[in-house]
């Protein structure tokens, strides 16, 4: 059908990953052909409906399937391919409803459905050529969506036997260069990109196929590296090319990645992020930066890359889900980690001499604002250069339109616009006067009246806008550390609170036990008795232990014993199974609970009592131990009616419970019967 070869035309290739082997197309370039799907459907229902007899009959219903499917009305479509198994006249046409079956699956993402078909083909003798074609690619795109390669390969391999030669060959062979480049056989995958060449492909496949082969060459000397690196090179200068020199500069930092030099591969995916054209290489390039700098450990950089790859990066590849998560780990880890700076930077510059500051100050951000200038001069030039690129392109088209059109320039409001932009670009916006180009025409302007004019027009220099912009900068700064010195509690708090979720995330989601040892340690000595003590001794105990460091593990185990003996982390530390164990019993722990408690909502004192006792005996580690103690406060301040007993009770109950949920109930309890 001709629709098949224009799907094909439309296709959608990713070639940052191995391409499909029946592509995914562009539903957008497709809808134009569905009069003419239906005008198909029509004809097709012609045979059906009046030529119940005819030879042609099931080929008409494969017709109508395959008008449904490509119209994206799947379920009619499988409807229609599950008919003509069921009542087709020959193998062939029965089969070829069975692949369409399986194809229609793949596109609606239903692997075991797809699966299932080709099963039960397997089943089958295919003696049609086209049909046994289909069927090992059929298979071929089954073990590359579950991305068994070496599957992949033989089916692939089958295929291309039965192929004749063109553009659609030269394709599959592309993709047997991917799938043998996956499974290590770099020989053998440059022998497929080689004859990908001979199969009359697109600029684009012939443009990736040599690409590729740089990726499979043998670097095993320097002459075949220097020639790969000119290879590169030449790509880059040829013209053609413009569309993908992201790709040429991802593919040059691939290649020194492989040559284990990671600074130039840094460099020249830097250098790929700032040329690119296309959203969708431009998400694999900083996602390639990205896990280049979370390797390094640079985390601040990798959270940059990663935020970028969320935007440019498909959302539909396998792996999203992981970057994402990546992505959303390291915003937070930046999150707290500048929280932490900003705070401590502050700090210690409340903690100045005025004149000692300002002079670090002015270095500073003399140094931070410098950056800032060559980052932005950087963008400006590069903005620039594409914009000139933008208009030579325009101008040359815009010419050849006049041209061919025979319009006056002047008539072309195209052409017109650009002579203008031109114009200002070497002559600025002057005047209309006479000697307009003279540097020394005549002026019957004063010297006076000269110097104003240039003194009210003159552009700051380089100099005095670096100066204004660190002033800016300084009075912001002052004012944050006027802020601080007046409410340094509060910065406290941020910091401490900020250190503590570094230190987790580190540990947790970063797996860095070294730097989650280091900022628990600073937080420990920073903030004495902090809130968060009794949780980062245990972490401390835990990291020294996975670190076979025990003596240390061991100093901060007793450290967590001898502070917090009651507490839940101390518990865990001499038990680990105890949230285990006490989970078993928290079912029993709540009913003797409410037992106790409405025993005392009943005046039933002694009993309550009684219940409680035999709690703390039988379960004297237990995950309602709290409460259980709280209430046996309640219950003895009701019998003995006596004032002191009772704050000297509640004091108790904080200092033997701190990390306890009715810990800001009781302060507020206590406050009151204080006033």
């Amino acid at each position: 059908m001709w629709i098949e070869k224009k799907r094909f035309q439309v296709r959608i290739d990713d070639y940052n990953s191995v391409l499909d082997v029946f592509p995914a197309v562009d539903s957008i370039k497709m809808k134009s052909s569905k009069d003419s799907l239906e005008d198909c459907i029509k004809k097709a229902a012609i045979v059906i409906n009046r030529r119940k007899k005819s030879r042609w009959l099931d080929a008409s219903y494969i017709a109508v399937g395959k008008a449904r499917q490509y119209m994206q009305n799947y379920e009619d479509a499988i409807i229609t391919y599950k008919y003509v198994n069921a009542k087709a006249k020959t193998d062939k046409d029965r089969q070829t409803a069975l692949l369409c079956l399986a194809k229609t699956f793949f596109e609606q993402g239903d692997l075991n459905s797809a699966k299932s078909v080709i099963d039960y083909l397997r089943t089958m003798e295919i003696r049609d050529r086209t049909n046994r074609l289909e069927f090992y690619l059929v298979k071929a795109h089954y073990f590359r969506e579950i991305e068994d390669w070496k599957e992949t390969a033989a089916q692939l391999n089958q295929a291309l036997k039965l192929m004749p030669g063109g553009e659609r060959k030269g394709r599959i062979r592309f993709i047997m260069g991917q799938v043998l480049q996956n499974l290590g056989q770099d020989e053998q995958a440059l022998k497929q990109y080689r004859k990908v060449l001979n199969n009359n492909p697109t600029y684009e496949m012939s443009f990736y196929a040599r690409l590729f082969m740089g990726q499979v060459a043998n670097t095993n000397n320097k002459a075949d590296t220097r020639k790969i690196l000119r290879y590169y090179k030449r790509l880059l200068k040829d013209s053609k090319n413009k569309d993908y020199l992201d790709k040429i500069y991802y593919e040059m930092a691939m290649f020194e990645l492989k040559q284990k030099d990671t600074t130039q591969a840094l460099d020249y995916l830097q250098k790929a992020t700032e040329v690119s054209k296309n959203p969708q290489q431009k998400g694999y390039t900083f996602l390639k930066l990205g896990e280049i700098h979370y390797k390094r450990k640079q985390f601040e950089l990798a959270q940059q890359d990663y935020d970028s790859v969320i935007i440019h990066l498909p959302k539909h590849l396998k792996n999203y889900a992981e970057v994402q998560k990546r992505q959303k780990i390291l915003a937070e880890f930046v999150k707290h980690l500048r929280i932490y700076q900003r705070e401590d930077s502050l700090q210690r510059m409340a903690a100045m001499p005025p004149t000692e500051l300002e002079d670090y100050l002015n270095k500073a951000l003399r140094k931070q604002e410098e950056a800032k200038m060559q980052a932005e001069e950087r963008q400006r030039l590069l903005a620039q250069k594409r914009n000139q690129e933008n208009q030579k392109q325009q101008g040359t088209l815009d010419l050849v339109n006049t041209q061919q059109s025979g319009l006056w320039y002047f008539y072309n409001p195209n052409s017109v616009s650009l002579g203008k932009a031109a114009f200002l670009k070497k002559w600025k916006n002057r005047k209309l006067e006479d000697h307009w180009r003279r540097s020394n025409k005549p002026s019957t302007a004063t010297a006076e009246d000269d110097s104003l004019t240039i003194l009210a027009h003159r552009e700051p220099t380089k100099e005095e806008i670096l100066k204004k912009r660190i002033d800016t900068e300084k009075a912001k700064i002052w004012a944050e550390i006027e802020k601080t010195r007046s409410k340094i509690d509060s910065s406290n708090i941020r910091m401490e609170n900020a250190a503590f979720e570094l230190g987790k995330i580190y540990d947790f989601k970063l797996d860095e036990p070294r730097n989650a040892i280091h900022i628990f340690e600073v937080l420990l000595k920073r903030f004495p008795n902090s809130k968060f003590e009794s949780e980062t001794l245990y972490n401390l105990f835990l990291l020294y232990q996975k670190q076979n460091q025990p003596d240390k593990a061991e100093h901060y185990k007793n450290l967590l014993l001898e502070k917090y003996p009651n507490s839940l982390f101390a518990k865990m530390a001499n038990n680990p199974n105890y949230l285990e164990e006490s989970k078993k019993n928290e079912a029993l722990l709540k009913a003797e609970y409410k037992r106790a408690y409405e025993l005392f909502e009943h005046n039933q004192p002694t009993e309550a009592l009684a219940v409680i006792t035999e709690v703390e005996q039988k379960y004297p580690q237990n995950l309602l131990a709290d409460k259980f103690a709280y209430l046996k406060i309640l219950i003895k301040s009701s019998q003995e009616k006596n004032r002191a007993v009772h704050i000297a009770a509640l004091k108790e109950f904080l200092q033997k419970y701190p990390e306890s949920s009715l810990v800001n109930y009781i302060n507020d309890l206590l406050r009151n019967v204080l006033k």
